[in-house]
């Protein structure tokens, strides 16, 4: 999946669960893993970093649970950070 898609579904499903927020930088960095079989690193998945704004300050346990529900959804890490 590109990084535009996945900006895309994550855009939307914060619009949906938590309007007012919006992304200002995204990043999707491909992972890998170490194959024992072939003993050659593989493509793994992604790690999503994510920079956003809120027009209200917002307190730690919302943006834990903004994270935690964005790892939910796309099964990645995610790292958020509010501007």
């Amino acid at each position: 999946m590109d990084e535009n898609k996945l900006k895309k579904i994550c855009e939307l499903a914060l619009d949906t669960s938590y309007s007012g927020v919006t992304i200002t930088e995204f990043r999707a960095i491909p992972t890998q893993r170490f194959d024992t079989e072939s003993c050659k690193w593989v493509p793994d998945s992604y790690s999503l970093f994510i920079m956003a704004k809120k027009g209200s300050l917002l307190e730690f346990r919302e943006c834990r649970e903004i994270e935690n529900f964005l790892e939910t959804l796309f099964g990645f890490e995610v790292c958020v950070d509010f501007s």
